[in-house]
């Protein structure tokens, strides 16, 4: 199917004029650099799939357009194709050195596909840049406080993406084919075998419970908000409040599993930003603490300008 197929997937009587135009154009010139026009049209009408294979054969054509080479990288990325992302900017015959977008969408990539060392660098790089992409901030921010294990996981649990999941999966699954081979010799040299690797780590919990899904215990209405409170808490790297409130809730429900990995993780987030703190400059920590409350007035001023607004429209 050629790019022009792809226009069928529109509704004209939903085109702008303008998008009625570069249209127009590009089934006049196909072979030009209106795919790129082309894509935006489709994406804006929610037509990602046309968009991506108009774009991918628009760059067969024009593979130094960097311009349509990062946009479908994003729309990979939106997709979660992020393995065909980085390969799209990799692709690139020339140099995206100076292309502010393709570096944060590589710094995303890197922690989504568990690139650390290239992640590190780049944050490096972009902290002094000024850009408005909030996630590759909060990633920025975040990466030299938390362990990378959690900062992707906690990154691909807010892109909604459980391919970090999956990989534990499939890393269990084959510790579990690894075991059950055994099953093939004497049940008794199997089952000491097991025990064996059990007792040097080997297994984490036995292998048959690897997969079972453990119900969390009853958490009255009230231990559930304020679970909600530690997990925003901990978002918005207040992680003192957060393990106060963990540890409220850990000893509570000592046999939930999920509370007890959250309030390990809390702890040590929180023993990592003390050691940084400690470490930091008084000055500039006092100046830290004279930001945040001029940032809390100006919040408290824009809220009262956009309630004055609303009530001269009224």
């Amino acid at each position: 199917m050629n790019s022009i197929d792809h226009l069928a997937a529109l509704d004209p009587g939903k085109l702008t004029k303008s998008e009625q135009v570069a249209l127009d154009h590009f089934r006049k010139k196909p072979d030009g650099r209106g795919f790129f026009a082309v894509g935006e049209i489709l994406v804006r009408h929610l037509r990602i799939e046309e968009a991506i294979q108009v774009l991918m054969q628009g760059l067969e054509r024009h593979p130094n357009y960097s311009v349509a080479r990062v946009f479908l990288a994003q729309l990979f990325f939106k997709k979660h194709f992020f393995r065909e992302s980085w390969n799209c900017l990799e692709a690139s015959p020339s140099s995206l050195r100076t292309n502010l977008t393709a570096h944060v969408l590589r710094l995303k990539l890197c922690v989504v596909l568990n690139f650390e060392s290239q992640a590190r660098s780049l944050a490096r790089e972009l902290a002094v840049q000024d850009f408005q992409d909030g996630e590759a901030r909060i990633v920025i921010d975040h990466i030299n406080i938390k362990s990378f294990p959690i900062l992707r996981r906690d990154y691909a649990e807010y892109l909604g993406w459980d391919g970090v999941n999956q990989q534990q999966k499939q890393q269990s699954q084959r510790v579990t084919e690894v075991a059950l081979k055994s099953k093939s010799q004497d049940d008794e040299l199997a089952q000491e075998h097991f025990q064996e690797r059990v007792a040097k780590g080997f297994f984490s919990s036995p292998v048959q419970e690897i997969f079972v899904k453990r119900a969390a215990p009853d958490l009255k209405p009230g231990d559930l908000d304020e679970l909600t409170r530690a997990r925003l808490a901990r978002r918005q790297g207040l992680y003192q409040v957060a393990f106060e409130v963990y540890e409220r809730l850990a000893y509570a429900a000592p046999g939930n599993e999920l509370l007890r990995r959250e309030f390990a993780e809390i702890r040590e987030l929180r023993d990592a930003q003390k050691e940084i703190d400690r470490q930091m400059d008084p000055k500039m920590a006092d100046a830290m603490d004279k930001v945040r409350t001029i940032d809390k007035k100006i919040a408290i001023l824009s809220h009262l300008l956009q309630n004055l607004e609303k009530q001269s429209m009224a």
